[in-house]
């Protein structure tokens, strides 16, 4: 790994973690999301799968500051109908997978949220949006960071290393600790590209944390994602 300039690394973390919020549905956090677009929302379609009726709301900014003081952030409406979304695969909760998930089980929840969320000031820079890198790599042994919401807590980080990637590229696990209401985080390279999204752990484990957790690639979502949908995200 190249060396980096700290203040460099430091505010694209910082930019990284404007981007995130936690999922509420109802009154209750239910996962993970992030800015990835102009009024867009990504998570886990199963984050959303089981929402019927009730309000879903991003709520960003939910965390604690330096000196321990807790920020509640700001919530924004999430429209009832989603853009885009893709189910989970059932071979997804089980181990080993008797095959692997295809191309278009993608986990994925686009959502359109009310006001314009990517124009926030945050220290004293607007939120902007998540975008992959052009050829956005994971390999075994690269470094991966997960920005999330574990348990609708407030927000943290965790880093460890890639272990797989499937043989369709639809798969990445890792060792980075997650926990439920995690489902939905981006996760990033050593260079805060976003590479993946967290969507799930070790199915052996119920509750407890397991031997390894999963996300989707990211160029898998991409070549997913129907044209008009990759431009108005500005992923193309």
């Amino acid at each position: 790994m190249r060396l980096k300039n700290p203040a460099v690394w430091r505010d694209q973390m910082a930019r990284a973690e404007n981007c995130v919020c936690r999922v509420v549905i109802g009154d209750r956090p239910a996962g993970t999301g992030f800015v990835a677009g102009p009024g867009l929302l990504i998570t886990n379609y199963h984050v959303i799968e089981d929402a019927g009726n009730r309000p879903i709301h991003a709520e960003f900014g939910y965390r604690m500051t330096t000196d321990g003081k807790l920020e509640t952030g700001r919530r924004y409406e999430v429209l009832p109908a989603p853009v885009f979304t893709r189910p989970y695969s059932q071979v997804d909760l089980q181990y080993p997978k008797p095959h692997s998930p295809s191309a278009d089980e993608l986990d994925l929840a686009v959502l359109e949220v009310a006001g314009k969320p990517e124009l926030d000031l945050v220290d004293e820079h607007p939120r902007a949006t998540l975008v992959p890198a052009r050829v956005p790599r994971l390999s075994p042994g690269d470094l991966v960071t997960i920005i999330q919401h574990p348990l609708g807590e407030t927000l943290q980080f965790a880093y460890e290393r890639v272990i797989e990637v499937n043989d369709n590229q639809t798969r990445v696990t890792y060792k980075v600790q997650t926990q439920g209401g995690s489902s939905g985080s981006p996760c990033f390279d050593a260079d805060w590209n976003l590479v993946a999204i967290h969507h799930g752990g070790d199915p052996r484990s119920g509750t407890a944390i397991g031997e390894f957790n999963e996300g989707i690639p990211i160029a898998t979502i991409r070549a997913g994602l129907p044209p008009e949908l990759a431009t108005r995200l500005g992923w193309v």
